[in-house]
């Protein structure tokens, strides 16, 4: 419940800058990767019921500690659609990361791979519940991370960066080197 509530509103205070937001892999800090989606990267053509490494690049360093991440597969523009209600995708799930192993309730590290679901098959791409799937080719998909951080001076509350890469879903263009 509230993340459903803190999602909007961390992407609404990213999309006017009050907040820490980057996509297109570009640097959570200035200068530095700390805050980015290492693998995959911009433009990976996924496949349906495939699993895709991830790499993920926290905002913690010496000063800053890196609490919990929450990863998120958008299928539709999510600095967009959350606003109005439209926002359609998945959550992977909130892992904990390596210099903050004390989380309570305890979560797990973050994966080292992702399912890309059949979203043919359903809204989660698994046939349950009543959401219908809906086939889709060359569709964008944008995994999106949503991390808690401390330090680099006080705040009232975590802070908040956010990142996402934008995925080619279901590709039927053929990749030429």
């Amino acid at each position: 419940m509230l993340f459903r509530i803190l999602i909007p509103v961390i992407l609404l205070f990213a999309s006017i800058g009050l907040i820490s937001a980057q996509e297109s892999n570009t640097s959570g800090a200035p200068g530095t990767t700390r805050g980015t989606i290492v693998s995959p990267q911009n433009g990976t053509h996924v496949k349906p019921d495939s699993w895709i490494d991830f790499v993920y690049n926290s905002m913690g360093e010496y000063s800053v500690t890196s609490y919990n991440i929450s990863i998120w597969l958008w299928c539709s523009d999510p600095t967009l659609g959350l606003f109005t209600n439209h926002a359609t995708g998945v959550s992977i799930g909130r892992f904990s990361l390596s210099s903050s192993s004390n989380t309570d309730p305890p979560l797990p590290p973050p994966p080292s791979t992702i399912y890309i679901p059949d979203f043919s098959h359903g809204v989660t791409g698994f046939p349950i519940g009543w959401g219908g799937g809906v086939n889709q080719s060359d569709a964008p998909l944008w995994l999106s991370v949503l991390e808690e951080y401390g330090g680099e001076g006080s705040s009232f509350g975590a802070k908040v960066a956010y990142t996402s890469n934008l995925l080619v879903y279901n590709s039927t263009l053929s990749i030429s080197a």
